[in-house]
Order: C-alpha cells, then sequence, then structure tokens
C-alpha cells in the first residue's frame, strides 16, 4: 500500500518545531553552563579565602629570593615596599587596600617626641644594613680610608694653621674618630634637607614590628668657615618619613649658656650665618645667662661659634602603619631630616629605630655643612 506524501505544509510544520526543540536545547545547555561555571568561581573564591585566613601576615614567596631577602625590584622602589612589608592583621590596622596604596599615602610626618635623653641599645638582632645618602647634587658621602682620616685628625691636631691644616679645616677631629660615615653638604644658600635610604635585617628568629624611627642628636655646634662660592640649586626629592630636625633650646656662647626660650629669643640663620634675636625689634632687654650674667642683645646679631647645649638629645616619630619585619627579612625605606635650617656645620648623630624587641642605634653619622 503506497502512502501517500505530505503535502508542503506539513513539512514546513515538522522543520519549525525541530527549530524550535534545537533552540531550547541551547538554551538549556548554556544555563546547565553557566551554573558550572558560577559554582566553579565561587569555590575559587572560597579557596582564596581559606588561604588567606591561614596565611595572613605572610608575604608573597614570589617577592623574596631563596635567602629570604626581598626582591631588588621591590629594594630599589624603597618606599612601596613599606607597604608590602605591614602586617595584615596585627601591624597595618588603618590600610585595608594595599594595592591602592601610593607613594604619597602612608608616609605622614606625625609631630616628633623629643626625649632628653642618650638612647641605649637593647635590640642585637636588628641590623642596619645599609645607611646612604638619597641621591641628589646637594648631599654626599665621603668616603675616606682609615689612614687618611688617621692623617686628617693628626693635621687638626695641629696649632699652627698650614695649608694643609686650611684644606681639612671643615672636619672636627673629634667627630672623624667617633663616627663610622661622612655626609656633606655643598655650598647652597637654600637649606636642603639630607634623606637616607636605609635597609634593615631582622636577623633573630621571630618577626618584629617597627614602630618607631628618629634621629639622636649627639653633638652639634656651628662654626664659620671661609670657603668657596655659594651655589643655588632646587633638590626635587620623593615620597619619605620625616623627622624634623629640633631648633635648640640651650646654647653655648663662648662658654656662656643662654636658655632661649626663658629669654624669649630665636635662633635663625641667615644663610649659614647663625644669629639670635626677638622677633619684637624693639625689645633689648639684656640677656640673662644660666648662671645669671647679663648679655647685651645685640652682641648675638653676628656669631663665629655657637654650640648646641642641650644634647645629647632623641627626636622619634611614632610609624602610623607600624612596619612588620620577618626573619631573615629586609625592610627598606627612606627618611628625610626636615628642618634642616638649624642642622649646624658640625652635626654627629645616630639614627634611632624602635622595634617591639628595644631599640637599635646606628653607627654615629657625622654630618658636614660647610
Amino acid at each position: 500500500m503506497i502512502k501517500p506524501k505530505p503535502d508542503s505544509g506539513d513539512e514546513t510544520y515538522f522543520d519549525s518545531l525541530k527549530k524550535k526543540l534545537l533552540n531550547q536545547k541551547i538554551i538549556v545547555f548554556v544555563i546547565i553552563l553557566t551554573i558550572i561555571i558560577s559554582g566553579i568561581a565561587i569555590f575559587i573564591g572560597n579557596v582564596e579565602q581559606i588561604g588567606k585566613f591561614f596565611l595572613a601576615g605572610k608575604r608573597p614567596a614570589s617577592l623574596t629570593d631563596s635567602s629570604g631577602i626581598r626582591d631588588s625590584n621591590q629594594l630599589k622602589k624603597g618606599i612601596p615596599s613599606a607597604y608590602d612589608s605591614l602586617h595584615i592583621d596585627s601591624a597595618r590596622k588603618k590600610t585595608d587596600i594595599i594595592s591602592n596604596a601610593g607613594l604619597d599615602k602612608g608616609f605622614e610626618s606625625p609631630p616628633a617626641h623629643v626625649i632628653k635623653e642618650r638612647q641605649s641599645e637593647n635590640n642585637p638582632e636588628i641590623e642596619v644594613a645599609s645607611i646612604k645618602i638619597q641621591e641628589s647634587i646637594a648631599w654626599r658621602e665621603i668616603v675616606f680610608a682609615q689612614e687618611e682620616k688617621n692623617r686628617i685628625i693628626r693635621i687638626r691636631g695641629q696649632r699652627n694653621p698650614t695649608a694643609e691644616f686650611m684644606h681639612y679645616q671643615i672636619y672636627d677631629p673629634q667627630y672623624l674618630k667617633q663616627c663610622d660615615q661622612i655626609f656633606m653638604l655643598g655650598r647652597y644658600k637654600e637649606a636642603i634637607d639630607p634623606c637616607f635610604d636605609i635597609t634593615l635585617l631582622n636577623k633573630g628568629r621571630s618577626p618584629q614590628i617597627l614602630s618607631r624611627i628618629g634621629v639622636e642628636i649627639v653633638k652639634a655646634y656651628f662654626t664659620r668657615l671661609s670657603l668657596g662660592d655659594i651655589e643655588s640649586r632646587r633638590v626635587n626629592v620623593m615620597g619619605r618619613y620625616k623627622v624634623e630636625f629640633p631648633s635648640p633650646e640651650k646654647v653655648n656662647i663662648e662658654g656662656d649658656i643662654i636658655n632661649l626660650k626663658k629669654n624669649n629669643l630665636e635662633l635663625s640663620y641667615n644663610g649659614s650665618d647663625p644669629s639670635i634675636g626677638r622677633s619684637n625689634k624693639n625689645d633689648t632687654t639684656p640677656v640673662k645667662t644660666i648662671t645669671g650674667k647679663l648679655m647685651d642683645i645685640n652682641s648675638l646679631f653676628e656669631l663665629m661659634d655657637l654650640t648646641y647645649a642641650d644634647v645629647p638629645k632623641t627626636v622619634m616619630i611614632d610609624l602610623n602603619d607600624p612596619i612588620y619585619i620577618d626573619q631573615n627579612q629586609a625592610f627598606r625605606f627612606l627618611l628625610q631630616i626636615t628642618n634642616s635650617r638649624y642642622i649646624p656645620t658640625q652635626t654627629l648623630i645616630k639614627l634611632v629605630f624602635k622595634t617591639d624587641k628595644g631599640i637599635k642605634l646606628s653607627k654615629p653619622i657625622y654630618l658636614v655643612k660647610p
């Protein structure tokens, strides 16, 4: 029996039905695939959160080499590596998104604490691995071989002002004996702040948290020198921690010690030459020394020699975001000493670093401002 062929209308109906079924299958497949991908993403996110929970405070392994020292690219950047060193839980609580932290964030300059005493070192596990001067056209490091340093000390100990004596007149022989490094400022009209590039290394067996940094002023005095011409240039600098060099409270002028605050006096510098006066020019009240001696204020306008009489003292700042330094890890940062107009021609300092395990001092640093 021969079946009749369906007419053209029936064929169109079946074709349309097949296309509808195919489209429905595609839609169902896409929905199932979307659900599977979403499930995988959620699973990966949970795993990452679990990993962060167990590895909180740990540094990414990609940032350290086999010895545990930070990658050189991170160290060269200096300032950004400070954020990478923050302990995620206990040390860093104010900054939640490290990736958004730029050079201008997190490097505030909080008010300095002045500690009127010499600091004692009690943290041998922290090593000051390196102190360099931030590259600029102004401050530079002066390096002498020990034999040459001894020769300069010997020449400066002579009483006769020979040619060699005058050549090395900018160096104080006692400061040379005590210092480990020398940094010198060129002859400039502007007060240019020194900026140190510092690397600390935790050699202990447990992490430490760096919470304070500062400067101990061991000795400081001004003396007038006859040198070359003064240059005038500007120095562009970048983000850093800042510690303000304090103005002296007491000065020693040829054996007479004067309390500046009690006499309503201010120390100022005309270029590199110091003078002492009052903001009220009409106030000519005699200046009283700590021994009761009276001095004419006009005699303090142009000074040849002046010694800071309130040292040693230490200036410290509290870090807004304390730095977590793991064992065998290095932390590199920049420290600028601001208010440098009060840094006299001869200054001996030590850098101070306070962690939760004690205080670390750098070796003496000699600052020379001809």
